[in-house]
């Protein structure tokens, strides 16, 4: 299993949780917090953003004090240590159950959801074993992969990662590494249903995590994917352009909306 993560100087990742943190350590501060000691002081030169399907935007940085959860994504960069930054979990995290579910916000009006989602296991994710719960009439037999999902105009079957640089396009024969985030689209027909993706029997492979042990102490413009789906909005990022040559980060307005087609 992956349980640790290296955060580059200077470059905006989309990371998840590939680990269920316990109650009491299961916040900005207490997961990421630990592993930027010595130089980083939260909203001045690391920082993290969730996106809010409900307003469809960022609005302001998650505070330390915010939790963080798996099957999410979340943007993180820090511009304090050039050599990177690892990231790890806390301690007593535990394995990510085979039947945990990714949520999914659908469609609000009939036009494409933008969903930051994420891996939330500790191995990387076969995106064409996901699996679609959702109360759809059209796909709700318990067996909706990722193709039927599409055919039925509920989600889309192809999911985008941030490589420091520009977003890659994965379709469901390729894999999803731990800590990585994506973006998923949920689609125009999934208005007024409900929508998760399970990963229940595609972690059989997976040592236990007691296995292991948790360390626990431890830019330009973002570009739109180079080929989107027909029909997929393209998501806004933070705009944190401003990067002062003292190493501290200023954060510019951030983009809001669901973008343009």
């Amino acid at each position: 299993p992956s349980l640790t993560f290296d955060l580059p100087y200077g470059k905006w990742r989309m990371i998840s949780l590939p680990a269920s943190p316990p109650a009491s350590a299961n916040t900005v501060e207490t997961i990421l917090g630990d592993n930027m000691k010595g130089g980083g002081t939260y909203g001045q030169n690391w920082v993290v953003y969730a996106y809010d399907t409900s307003a469809n935007g960022y609005g302001s940085t998650l505070s330390l004090a915010d939790t963080m959860e798996t099957g999410k994504g979340y943007w993180v960069i820090q511009n304090f240590k050039k050599g990177g930054v690892t990231l790890d979990m806390p301690v007593n995290s535990s394995e990510t159950p085979a039947a945990e579910s990714i949520p999914l916000a659908a469609s609000k009006d009939g036009s494409n959801q933008w969903n930051l989602a994420g891996n939330p296991l500790a191995t990387s994710l076969t995106l064409g074993d996901l699996r679609l719960t959702t109360n759809a009439p059209s796909c709700s037999d318990g067996n909706c992969n990722l193709d039927k999902a599409k055919g039925n105009n509920l989600v889309h079957n192809k999911v985008w990662i941030y490589n420091g640089n520009s977003y890659e396009e994965k379709g469901t024969g390729d894999r999803v590494d731990a800590w990585i985030g994506f973006w998923m689209a949920a689609l125009g027909g999934s208005k007024d249903y409900t929508l998760s993706l399970g990963t229940e029997g595609i972690a059989s492979d997976i040592t236990s995590l007691s296995d292991y042990d948790f360390i626990g102490e431890g830019y330009g413009q973002l570009t739109t994917p180079s080929t989107p789906a027909p029909g997929v909005q393209k998501p806004y990022v933070p705009d944190l352009t401003h990067i002062r040559k003292e190493d501290v980060l200023y954060v510019a307005e951030k983009g809001q909306g669901n973008g343009a087609s």
